[in-house]
């Protein structure tokens, strides 16, 4: 959680210092994230926390809102391969070959 704490010391820091230019709190996220001391579930712990009360969340969320989106995006866990589900779609695959020449028909 000591990750966490970053987090909200930059977000306080920055509030304090200068909230109107976001660049530098994203830069800071970035760098921290680069640096591998804080990860997509340590940024989310933080996004997520309602109990800490450092000053500036609002603005720190708005201001690094993409960032996040991207670190999640990157991480997201990839789903379980169903080897039987994969059977299914071949199958379906199988009986509606593509036909090059054919015609194509419309629904009225």
């Amino acid at each position: 959680m000591a990750a966490v704490q970053i987090c909200f010391a930059l977000q306080g820091e920055w509030f304090a210092q200068k909230p109107k230019e976001k660049q530098l709190i994203i830069t800071a996220f970035k760098k921290i994230h680069e640096l591998k001391l804080c990860d997509h579930e340590e940024f989310y712990a933080w996004q997520t926390d309602r109990k800490e009360k450092t000053k500036g969340k609002q603005k720190a969320l708005l201001a690094v809102f993409k960032f996040l989106s991207e670190v999640k995006a990157k991480n997201k866990p990839i789903e379980d391969f169903d080897e039987d589900e994969d059977e299914d779609q071949n199958e379906d695959q199988d009986e509606d070959e593509f036909d090059a020449d054919a015609q194509p028909h419309f629904i009225k």
